[in-house]
Parts: structure tokens; C-alpha cells; sequence
């Protein structure tokens, strides 16, 4: 039950990555590498969160929205097979791939950031590592921003998120 699902998840992501690397060296192809780090980093990232979550004995349960998200990104693989292989000259054909990539990264982000959402609705602590430059960076986009004095502090060690009833 556990390795079916870790399985699809690293074939999607090799298959993306092939397909980025096929990818990179072309500059009429910089949308598409760009989607496909995106598509990359949100497997990754959500992978990583169900297993922090599931050590915890919470439920992210797949979605409907999720389901599709799959179907999309199956598509999107065997049109960039196809485009591999017969390497379309037409614009249209390949301004469709460009849609349909971005359609499939919309809707894949859309379902990441639902479990996102979900994970930290059920989340009591949130631990982030920053260093010095965070902190003045922090205070520059404040000032940017017209922040009053409050503003022109740095990040807080410690900031409460929400209250567990």
C-alpha cells in the first residue's frame, strides 16, 4: 500500500525531469521548463508533507480535484512523448503543449496547495530556519511597504498560529 503510490510519484517526477533536461538548452522552450520545475517542486514538496503528516496520524486523503490533477499530468507526459518523438514544427500544436502544461501546473498546485491548507489546519507548530539576511530583508520590504514603527522590526522568534480548541 505505501510503495504503490511512492512509485508513481518518483516515475511523474523522473519522467518531468527527463523532459526538463530535453528542455533546457532550448530557449523556445523556457515556458515549458519553467512549468515542469513547478510541476517538480509541488511533488516533491507534497510528498514530503504527507509523509511529515502521516508520522503525526493525520488523514490527507486524496481528492476528487486531486484524481484529475493525475489524469492531467498522465496527458501531459504522453504529449511531451509525442512532441519527443515527431518534434512538432507547428506553432499551434505547440502553443497547445504550452496550454495544456499550464493548465496541468494550475490544477496541480491548486490540489498542493489544498493539502497544504489541510496539513496545517491540523499543524500546532511550524518550525522555519532563517538567517541574518532574512531579517533585513524582512525589514526593507516593511519599509517598502510604508509599515509603521511595529514594521521595523525583523522576523519574532516565536509567533503564535493558531489556537487549538
Amino acid at each position: 500500500k505505501v510503495f504503490d503510490p511512492i512509485a508513481d510519484k518518483i516515475m511523474v517526477i523522473l519522467l518531468f525531469a527527463f523532459f526538463l533536461g530535453i528542455n533546457l538548452d532550448n530557449p523556445e522552450k523556457l515556458f515549458m521548463s519553467l512549468m515542469l520545475i513547478l510541476l517538480i517542486t509541488r511533488e516533491i514538496m507534497i510528498s514530503g508533507l504527507r509523509e511529515f503528516v502521516s508520522a503525526k496520524k493525520a488523514d490527507l486523503s486524496v481528492t476528487q480535484l486531486a484524481k484529475w490533477k493525475t489524469f492531467f499530468q498522465t496527458i501531459l507526459l504522453v504529449l511531451l512523448f509525442f512532441d519527443y518523438i515527431y518534434l512538432f514544427q507547428s506553432t499551434v500544436v505547440s502553443w497547445s503543449i504550452d496550454l495544456f502544461c499550464l493548465v496541468t501546473c494550475l490544477l496541480t498546485w491548486y490540489t498542493g496547495m489544498q493539502y497544504i491548507f489541510k496539513a496545517f489546519d491540523k499543524a500546532t507548530v511550524m518550525i522555519l530556519g532563517h538567517h541574518l539576511d532574512d531579517q533585513v530583508e524582512t525589514v526593507f520590504f516593511r519599509v517598502l511597504r510604508g509599515t509603521g514603527l511595529k514594521g521595523l522590526t525583523g522576523m519574532q522568534r516565536h509567533i503564535k498560529i493558531k489556537d487549538k480548541d
